[in-house]
């Protein structure tokens, strides 16, 4: 039985994966990487811990028989755009 739940687990990775990347909610801009990205990366890993779990582990494997890992890392992106006006040329 625990070849199977392993097994489990392993074809359910990619999926979370995917979940977890589609789910996903753009960090707000900043800087300097804070503490406030910390708490979002906490958040979402619990709340993507449990859903996986409640929702998926539990109910396929039954409660207790399996666990989930979330881990996420966040990075912030900053673009830059130049806005111009362009002379005709006459």
């Amino acid at each position: 039985m625990a070849n199977i739940c392993l097994t489990f687990a392993f074809c359910l990775l990619p999926f979370a994966m995917l979940f977890a990347a589609s789910q996903a909610a753009a960090p707000a801009p900043s800087t300097l990487p804070d503490m406030s990205l910390l708490d979002q990366e906490s958040k979402f890993e619990r709340e993507k811990t449990d859903y996986l779990q409640q929702n998926i582990l539990d109910k396929i494997l039954g409660p207790g028989k399996a666990v989930v890992i979330v881990d996420v890392e966040m990075a912030l992106e900053s673009r830059a755009s130049e806005m111009g006006m362009q002379k005709k040329k006459e």
